[in-house]
């Protein structure tokens, strides 16, 4: 996993975020405004804690498990939808 290629987006927004999602793997999504020194991200060691963060989300694969949770949620939801349907 770690020898794959991977990406940084960086996108816009003013609130200090950063995140990995499981549908889009090998992806780091940086706000622009995380790197705003007066927030989280003063220097590049700061920057690379919440890079390092991030990537642990994915190696130790929790964006699987919220994904698993999600359907799962899903799923109930629409069987509850169909039965209470009249």
């Amino acid at each position: 996993l770690l020898s794959q290629r991977w990406q940084f987006i960086l996108y816009q927004s003013k609130a200090p975020n950063a995140f990995v999602h499981g549908m889009l793997p090998r992806r780091i999504f940086v706000a622009n405004g995380l790197l705003n020194p007066s927030m989280l991200c003063a220097n590049d060691d700061e920057l690379a804690m919440v890079l390092a963060h991030e990537l642990a989300h994915t190696i130790l694969d929790h964006t699987g498990h919220t994904l698993e949770t999600a359907y799962m949620v899903a799923a109930i939801q629409l069987v509850l939808l169909t039965a209470l349907d009249p």
